[in-house]
Formats: structure tokens, C-alpha cells, sequence
């Protein structure tokens, strides 16, 4: 069961199969994580909007965080799948 969840998860992380749903929106979601953080840290810049939104932004940086540090440890998990 572990093993099928293991290389499931590989297929989603790593293979990137343009047929596969889950994987490909896996991938966006990351992109959209990503240019999210750049836009934010941009924004910070800004006096006036750092003020009205500083909180929103660290709770969303935080966020961000954690997500990429799960991705970061599934990534880790199923690095034995490249083996072949």
C-alpha cells in the first residue's frame, strides 16, 4: 500500500505527465505559489500597502512556508523512486 502511495506521489511530484490531472495541477498550483511569493515581496516594498496588508502578507508568506517545506519532504520521500 506504502509503495503504491510512495510512487503515486512521485508521479505527481517528479514526472510531470502532461495526461496526468493531478499531476499538472500540482504543478500550477506550485507556479502560482511561487509568483504569489514574488508578487508579495514586491508589494512589501510599498509603505502604504505594506501597512494595509503587512499581516495578510506574512500570514500568506508563513503559508507559503509550510507548503513548501511539505513538498520539500515529500519530495525527499520519494526520491528512491528514480532508482531503476
Amino acid at each position: 500500500m506504502a509503495s503504491g502511495l510512495k510512487h503515486r506521489l512521485y508521479e505527481i511530484l517528479e514526472a510531470g505527465h502532461p495526461e496526468d490531472v493531478t499531476s499538472r495541477v500540482f504543478d500550477l498550483t506550485m507556479v502560482v505559489i511561487i509568483i504569489g511569493n514574488v508578487a508579495a515581496v514586491a508589494m512589501e516594498t510599498v509603505e502604504s500597502f505594506s501597512a494595509q496588508y503587512g499581516t495578510a502578507m506574512r500570514v500568506f508568506e508563513l503559508a507559503s512556508v509550510a507548503i513548501f517545506t511539505v513538498e520539500y519532504l515529500a519530495r525527499l520521500w520519494v526520491a528512491d523512486q528514480h532508482l531503476p
